[in-house]
């Protein structure tokens, strides 16, 4: 529903000034299946939000490290920061998956590439989310929405299916898009489309598919 529709169907009743929610109620009050379609398409989002952090997070999570020392007469090995296994000539590393910080060995004297990497992922995200954002009234409602399923689709199918590393990394960055675009969308498009009780219980709803995902 666009700010013009809004005023359309609001300028029909010439008669009655009407406040913005009397406009939203006028709107949307007509079908309760409406009300219950957007939270079921904005729930499903969330879970991709979950999703999004998730992976970024364990995509880069450092191993654990370990090193042998001598305790009383015994070696041992004993657990360590990375700055200092990365001081002895031997260290012993451990997790309990794997990771791209494991995988692609983004640690000790490459990591300065996972903070490369990282940097990479924020910046463009975050600049690409803010370019949907500001022109969210020029390209609309529902073209918005199918290019955040467009980024996460993208997203996902570079992390899971692809094992190049930079490919992986454009994938997190349309996965950050998403993130930063929906959060803001959502936000927007929840207070245009829902009434109370769905208003008041969808964030709810949101924050539990988000913990979900």
């Amino acid at each position: 529903v666009s700010s013009k529709s809004t005023y359309e169907v609001c300028m029909k009743d010439i008669n009655k000034e009407l406040k913005v929610e009397d406009c939203l109620i006028k709107l949307n009050d007509k079908s309760k299946n409406f009300q219950l379609l957007v939270i079921a398409i904005f729930s499903f989002m969330y879970f991709f939000l979950g999703f999004q952090s998730g992976t970024y997070i364990f995509m880069f999570l450092t191993p654990l490290f370990s090193i042998t020392v001598e305790n009383n007469g015994e070696t041992i090995l004993k657990r360590v920061p990375e700055s200092v296994a990365c001081l002895q000539k031997s260290y012993k590393i451990e997790s309990v998956f794997t990771s791209l910080s494991l995988e692609k060995k983004l640690y000790c004297d490459l990591s300065y590439k996972k903070d490369t990497y990282e940097f990479f992922i924020l910046l463009f995200g975050t600049l690409t989310s803010a370019l949907f954002i500001l022109m969210i009234d020029q390209i609309g409602r529902k073209k918005i929405i199918l290019l955040n399923w467009f980024l996460i689709f993208l997203g996902c199918f570079g992390i899971l299916f692809l094992n190049q590393i930079e490919i992986k990394i454009i994938g997190l960055i349309f996965l950050w898009a998403y993130l930063d675009t929906v959060l803001a969308t959502i936000t927007i498009l929840s207070n245009e489309l829902l009434i109370n009780p769905y208003r008041n219980m969808s964030g709810l709803i949101f924050l539990t598919f988000h913990s979900l995902g």
